[in-house]
């Protein structure tokens, strides 16, 4: 029983305590509402610029609180970044950030290099053969008959003619080779480009 008094004396010596600690505090801060019409102009102006410096510097502090805030957030995510890039997942982070922005350029160099190594040796080689063709099937050509010393005779070879091919198959030889001279010339550019 001893020891509840005593506890409930010192309790009850906390509790006055806080009390007159309170009514102190309370009197020397107390607030009064007054019309600025009742007060001195030069004791108006006093009090607006204390309310703006105030007002300010709670603004300065907040500014200056975000400020070391950004500061430390932004110098802990550099340390932490350069500690990760230097594990092994880091340095494969790193390769796959590489390639993902240089991929493309080196993507564009190789299909550049690779349309120009394969479609215009296409180009030239099947526009050779195109031609060959046509000057073999088409255009008449001088054929040699016989050779008597320095005495030369030559004949006149006539691979398919209009007027001795009834059934037309010389213009739909050459209709043929324009087609495929066409078809290899887009085909080598749509390598090449």
């Amino acid at each position: 029983m001893k020891k509840v008094v005593v506890l409930f004396c010192v309790f009850a010596l906390f509790g006055v305590t806080s009390l007159v600690a309170q009514e102190s505090t309370s009197s020397t801060n107390e607030k009064i509402v007054v019309d600025t019409g009742d007060l001195p102009p030069e004791l108006v102006a006093q009090l607006k610029a204390k309310q703006q410096m105030e007002n300010a510097g709670k603004y300065v502090r907040w500014g200056r609180e975000i400020g070391v805030a950004m500061d430390e957030g932004l110098g802990a995510l550099t340390r932490h970044s350069a500690e990760f890039a230097e594990t092994e997942l880091g340095h494969f982070a790193m390769f796959l950030i590489a390639w993902k922005v240089l991929a493309e350029d080196i993507y564009g160099v190789m299909r550049g290099i690779t349309g120009v190594l394969v479609g215009v040796p296409f180009l030239i080689f099947g526009t050779c053969g195109i031609f060959w063709s046509y000057r073999k099937t088409i255009v008449p050509r001088r054929v040699l008959e016989t050779k008597e010393g320095k005495k030369k005779t030559y004949v006149v070879y006539e691979p398919l003619k209009s007027t001795k091919d009834p059934t037309g198959e010389y213009h739909y030889r050459m209709l043929w080779h324009g087609v495929a001279l066409l078809v290899t010339v887009i085909i080598s550019v749509l390598i090449i480009f």
